[in-house]
């Protein structure tokens, strides 16, 4: 995290730092006379920090003279000169140059159907000496795909069961009681974007048998 005071580090100061979600960071230190970093919070919740250090002059990065560093400080205090300032701004447009141009954002993967899926039914008895059954549902998941369970009684009209569950790149398991009459049960996936889901693509595990 950065420093405002020269020769000194910030866990001398205040650690942990009151805006701690500013941990994400982009850097940029060509030409190699100059750092220039941004620390930021990945859901615009803290506020931005900064660091800017002339290496030439300052190799070991005692002097922030980041604009969020100079704004922490009294007039009498301020340490960027004008070169300073200019060599600030420069490094500021190459860093949004290359955050434009080499930082897109990733495709969202493919959606992955489960993997080994396997359906069992199983029975046991309870406290009560009554005989208890339920079907016992499992695959291997893989990351950046949710998972939906759904029932129907006519393979016409489906709900679901549960929330969906996201995978992780092992194996899931879905236990659900067998309820009386015929009841079908079947596997959806669902693709994770941007904090929400997409509608349903695929049905992927048709009709598995109820209790009679």
């Amino acid at each position: 995290m950065p420093s405002v005071y020269p020769g000194r580090r910030r866990r001398e100061i205040d650690w942990p730092p009151a805006s701690c979600p500013s941990c994400r960071c982009r850097t940029e230190g060509s030409p190699a006379r100059y750092k220039y970093a941004r620390y930021f919070d990945g859901l615009s919740v803290a506020s931005e920090e900064g660091e800017f250090y002339d290496l030439e002059a300052d190799p070991t990065e005692m002097a922030n003279k980041s604009v969020w560093a100079e704004n922490q400080r009294n007039p009498l205090q301020k340490l960027a000169s004008q070169a300073d300032k200019d060599a600030r701004a420069s490094m500021e447009t190459l860093l949004n140059t290359a955050v434009a141009t080499r930082l897109q954002p990733l495709s969202a993967p493919p959606v992955t159907a489960p993997q080994n899926l396997a359906i069992e039914a199983v029975s046991w008895l309870d406290e009560n000496s009554a005989t208890q059954q339920a079907l016992e549902i499992t695959f291997y998941s893989r990351s950046g795909t949710s998972y939906q369970l759904q029932q129907s009684s006519d393979l016409l009209s489906w709900t679901n069961i549960g929330p969906p569950v996201p995978g992780n790149n092992g194996p899931v398991l879905f236990s659900e009681p067998m309820a009386s009459g015929k009841n079908f049960l079947s596997h959806l996936l669902q693709r994770r974007v941007a904090r929400s889901n997409h509608l349903v693509l695929k049905e992927l595990a048709p009709a598995c048998g109820g209790a009679p």
